[in-house]
């Protein structure tokens, strides 16, 4: 079913919206938040609370992207989940992100904070000069969470040749970043 047909269902407020939609996206996005949580359990929830907040939207204002916004939700429920593991002194899993840390300004003052709008319009800025290939890669590791090996499998290639392409774009972010007056 397509992405319309699956808007149009919920616009009409018809339950087979969420059916329709687990079909279609369910997988992906459960094995997004379990990359992030390592956790079934957790990983069902924030699925769930994705598909409540899909729900919702179409009551304030539709998704322009159906895919797009479930998988930013997804995400972003599931970067929450983890922040609250964290506060509770339980140990959060390794997340991708983490390789970009030398790289990425931390935000340790309000006013950083409130940069990071800009700092993420920056890396749009930076990602949309690269090839569609790197954007690709950079997605799928830091996005969805996917290992080396699964990119390198996706795209036919060896892991050595997605690890190379991971540190060369890194590299030209940080020399980006510092060239934009990023503190890097």
């Amino acid at each position: 079913m397509t992405d319309q047909a699956i808007a149009s269902l919920f616009r009409g407020r018809s339950e087979d919206a969420i059916r329709e939609t687990e079909k279609k996206y369910g997988d992906m996005c459960r094995r997004l938040a379990f990359r992030l949580l390592q956790n079934h359990e957790d990983a069902e929830e924030c699925l769930n609370d994705a598909y409540l907040a899909l729900w919702n939207s179409f009551e304030r204002e539709e998704p322009k992207h159906l895919k797009a916004y479930l998988f930013k939700t997804v995400r972003y429920l599931a970067c929450e989940k983890l922040k609250n593991r964290a506060a509770k002194k339980r140990a959060a899993p390794s997340v991708p992100l983490e390789e970009l840390e030398e790289i990425l300004p931390a935000p340790d003052s309000a006013e950083q904070q409130v940069d990071a709008h800009e700092l993420a319009e920056t890396l749009d800025r930076f990602l949309r000069g690269e090839s569609e290939r790197n954007r690709y890669v950079v997605l799928r590791r830091y996005f969805y969470c996917d290992s080396v090996g699964e990119i390198a499998a996706a795209l036919g290639t060896t892991e050595t040749t997605v690890s190379v392409t991971l540190n060369r774009v890194k590299k030209r972010m940080k020399e980006y970043l510092k060239k934009e007056g990023y503190p890097v």
